[in-house]
């Protein structure tokens, strides 16, 4: 028998659990994309196992959580993530959504606002994008186009998202909304 044979496997690394874990992450990235939910909170579930220090996923659990409808658990989440990441843009973006969803606007617009003053240059696109889509819901179109142009400015790439997501379906037939959308 070889050297090589007899020696036991290497034990995980921070680096080897970090890998796997975005693996599961991208994994569940693209069942999110296709609407299929409960696999990517599977994915994301085995991210959170393979390395529990990544807070991307586990606000991304919550988003996930929320999309299918457990609105408390979602929130639990996102709350756990803020006390550890108070600037984690997915989290921030989500619990803004909550809040909405749960019928309490005026702390998802101060949520949102807060959001802005506290997350990356980078990550600020997501934040204007759930912003927009809240000031939609809410029939404000001009704060709606405010948000939207800012998001899609940072990230041109959200406009074939934005083109369909139904949260701006009253305004898919108006000028600006379809300017801001061209690619």
């Amino acid at each position: 028998m070889m050297d090589a044979e007899k020696k036991a496997p290497f034990p995980d690394s921070e680096v080897t659990k970090r890998l796997r874990a975005e693996t599961h992450f991208l994994r569940a990235r693209g069942y999110h994309r296709i609407g299929r939910f409960e696999e990517a909170l599977a994915a994301l579930d085995e991210a959170v196992t393979a390395d529990p220090s990544f807070t991307r996923a586990h606000a991304a659990r919550g988003h996930t959580l929320r999309r299918l409808g457990r609105l408390d658990e979602a929130m639990e989440v996102v709350v756990r993530v803020l006390s550890e990441e108070p600037a984690n843009a997915i989290a921030l973006a989500t619990k803004g959504t909550l809040l909405q969803e749960t019928g309490r606007p005026e702390e998802a617009r101060a949520a949102f606002e807060h959001a802005l003053t506290v997350v990356d240059e980078e990550d600020r696109s997501l934040i204007h994008y759930n912003f927009a889509c809240f000031w939609a819901t809410a029939g404000e179109a001009e704060e709606c186009r405010e948000h939207l142009a800012r998001a899609l400015k940072l990230d041109p790439a959200k406009k074939s998202v934005a083109a369909v997501d139904r949260d701006f379906a009253r305004y898919a037939d108006e000028e600006w909304f379809l300017n801001l959308t061209a690619l």
